[in-house]
């Protein structure tokens, strides 16, 4: 919708340039397109806001158009004095893009390549920074003698990390070329909300399996990192070979890439011990190839280790064959039943469902390890649309409750049902 309706403005500005006197239409124009480029702004700013944020392959943030002054003069450089905004694109903000519009013949940046010295003369130049911190940055603009200021905004790019710029002036691959008469505006990552913890009776892990997945992925890291939530993610291999960049990103913004097999074809993983160590052995492969290199081994089964193709003697020989490769299983013992969503009563929601198993499974899981100590593993589905839609309420429901977030791969050693008897 703002894409459009700023091409509408453009070719409106256009019109009222030829039916209008010269001087008058240019400061009609200029009213105009100000007054827009103001509400823009404003609705950027509900954007950057995570609860408005929610970022798609094909999301644009769209930066103002610019304005230029004439001059009679080549002498005289004439330097964009109309501030825009240029999101950071980063593992964190992949999904968002920006767009820029130009007037005349002056182009506002050029990422692939490198503005000639002509193209940016009268300009402060600052080199990208070799780290988007906001101290880094700001070190940056302090010794080109440049005023900035900063607002801090929830953002899935780590806590005080710069994630956009506002400034008057071009970039390209190389470096920012700021009109210095214009005070520069960073857009800093707040902190992060949620509490990262060691192993205790309140700490909880999330894991994701059936990944990665090209219509949920993003979003969830993004929603994860914006609270600073650690994940496992039980991947399948063949998912991993249709979106590698995807897996790449699991692993690279500090989650843990783990393995839920490569087909997740019970009949076939669960023909013998040595068919399961192939598709193990097949997923590594799957990994390395992706340009991903492991830092912990951990596996769960399709289905869980207690199932109709499984017998006690084969569930234990199979983990002791993991065991032998350096893997750890993991089964679950909280659920949102996002898979089994069929099973709902038509009166109920859909969210109203996930909800109510998430918080009935909790409770139990509480009951039953007062009987015997256990980890507080949730199951989730990384494809379930709803599932995205609900993160932010299960995180937030949790931190409510006073539970820690911890990584799966801290916990060392393998939780399955087995492990649930009690005496």
């Amino acid at each position: 919708m703002k894409n459009i309706r700023l091409i509408l403005l453009i070719l409106l500005a256009t019109a009222m340039l030829c039916s209008c006197g010269a001087g008058d239409a240019a400061r009609d124009v200029a009213d105009y397109v100000k007054s827009e480029i103001d509400l823009v702004r404003d609705e950027w700013d509900d954007i950057v806001e995570f609860y408005e944020y929610e970022p798609t392959p094909t999301d644009k943030i769209v930066t103002p158009m610019a304005s230029y002054t004439d001059t009679d003069t080549e002498l005289e450089p004439t330097l964009v004095t109309q501030r825009h905004i240029e999101i950071v694109e980063s593992a964190y903000n992949s999904a968002a893009r920006t767009v820029i519009f130009s007037s005349g013949n002056v182009d506002l940046s050029d990422k692939s390549g490198v503005f000639a010295e002509d193209d940016v003369r009268g300009y402060t130049r600052v080199d990208r920074p070799r780290s988007m911190n906001v101290t880094v940055f700001t070190s940056a603009l302090d010794e080109a003698g440049i005023e900035y200021t900063t607002v801090i905004r929830k953002n899935p790019a780590p806590a005080g990390d710069v994630f956009a710029v506002e400034f008057a002036g071009k970039s390209d691959s190389a470096a920012y070329y700021i009109n210095s008469a214009t005070k520069v505006t960073l857009y800093v990552s707040a902190e992060k909300a949620a509490t990262m913890g060691e192993p205790g009776d309140m700490t909880v892990y999330i894991t994701y399996d059936d990944g990665p997945s090209a219509k949920s992925t993003v979003q969830l890291l993004d929603v994860l990192d914006t609270y600073g939530v650690k994940a496992a993610f039980f991947t399948l291999g063949n998912a991993i070979e249709k979106n590698p960049a995807l897996a790449r990103q699991i692993a690279d913004r500090g989650h843990v890439l783990a393995c839920h097999s490569v087909t997740h074809d019970y009949d076939k993983i669960y023909s013998s011990t040595d068919a399961l160590a192939a598709e193990v052995i097949e997923w590594e492969r799957i990994v390395g190839d992706a340009g991903i290199t492991l830092t912990s081994k951990l596996f769960r089964f399709p289905g869980g280790t207690v199932s109709k193709y499984l017998t006690e003697g084969k569930t234990a020989d199979m983990k002791s064959r993991l065991a032998g490769m350096g893997y750890a299983v993991y089964d679950w013992n909280i659920v949102s039943n996002d898979s089994l969503l069929y099973m709902r009563e038509d009166e109920e929601g859909v969210h109203d469902y996930i909800k109510r198993n998430f918080i009935e499974t909790l409770d139990y899981a509480l009951r039953e390890r007062e009987k015997k100590d256990a980890p507080l593993i949730i199951l989730l589905h990384e494809g379930v649309t709803e599932t995205v839609d609900l993160m932010p309420w299960m995180i937030e429901y949790l931190m409510k409750n006073g539970y820690a977030f911890g990584s799966l791969e801290d916990l060392g050693a393998s939780w399955t049902f087995a492990d649930r008897k009690t005496e």
